[in-house]
Parts: C-alpha cells; structure tokens; sequence
C-alpha cells in the first residue's frame, strides 16, 4: 500500500540527495549544540567534522536537481580528462575544456516530445559543437564547466527554464574576442 501520492514520491525521489544531505548536516549542528550545552570541545569539533563536508555538497545537488529533465534526448556524451566528446545519431564531434571559447544554450519550442534545450560549445579547434541537454551522460558537463572561471550557473538555470525559443550566453573566454 503507497501513502504517498505518486507526484510527490516522485518530488521527493528527484529530492532525495539534497534532502538526505541536509538531515545529516542539521544532525550535525544537534551534536555541536549539544557540545555547547556540556562545553564539550571534543563533541563541538565532531559536529562540525560532520556537518561542513556535508553542507558544502547541498548547493551542488540542488542545482543538479533544478537542472535534471525527465526526457532522453538521443546521443552519448562522454566526458574524459577535460575532453568532451558528444555522438549523435546524425553528427556528433569533440572538444577540449581548454579550447572552449564560448558556451551558448539555444532554446527551441519544439519540446516536450522532442530536444528543445542545446549546449552549444563553441572553440577555438573548429565548428561549434551542440548537444542536446538531455543526450544520456550532458549532467557530465556542469562538473566539466565547473573549472571554466565566471561559468554563471544561473544563466543555466533560466536557460533550462525557457519555453520560447532564444540564445542564452553562458560563459565567454576571456581570451576571445
């Protein structure tokens, strides 16, 4: 028998990870409390040897959350030692890290059925490449991204937002002109 309905077991499946991480971070701040309570430095220090490591992994899974789509769009993305590599099933390519010169997402409205979200990656080594945002393995790309200085995960976030078609820049290198 589910008590639950299925909307929001579905809600707290995709939650899972931010929700499991803040429960072990307030249990964390319970055993420093009560370290303060006793003045206990030893039980202090073992609440905040719990609790830090674990909040800092909180905004990083709820991006993650906030950016994951339901939908498959065809295609592989592989990502390996700063390498991008994306095959569809009618073109594909690869790309350094350290090559990229500008990353776009271009929105379409052509979804739900169809890939309406693209990674566009632009470099200094040939053609742009374009990735669907729900091929099997594009959740690689933000950590891939993530060493690119000034990468604005916000534009991201409107980005994967957007119903209307448009072009979101991403992030630009500084040493492009």
């Amino acid at each position: 028998m589910n008590f639950l309905r299925p909307e929001v077991g579905q809600f707290l499946r995709a939650w899972r990870e931010p929700i499991v991480l803040a429960i072990v971070v307030a249990f964390g701040l319970l055993i420093f409390r009560h370290g303060q309570n006793r003045a206990d430095v030893t039980l202090q220090f073992l609440g905040l040897l719990i609790g830090i490591p674990f909040a800092l992994g909180i905004v990083p899974a709820i991006r993650s959350v906030r950016l994951k789509r339901n939908r498959q769009d065809p295609g592989l993305v592989e990502v390996a030692e700063r390498q991008i590599t994306y095959l569809g099933p009618q073109f594909g390519g690869s790309v350094s890290v350290d090559a990229i010169s500008r990353i776009e997402i271009i929105t379409t409205d052509d979804g739900p059925h169809m890939p309406d979200v693209f990674w566009t990656l632009f470099h200094f080594d040939g053609p742009a490449l374009s990735i669907p945002s729900n091929a099997t393995g594009a959740d690689q790309l933000l950590n891939a991204f993530a060493a690119l200085p000034g990468f604005d995960y916000q534009a991201v976030i409107r980005a994967m937002g957007s119903t209307q078609p448009s072009t979101f820049l991403i992030w630009k290198s500084p040493n492009s002109v």
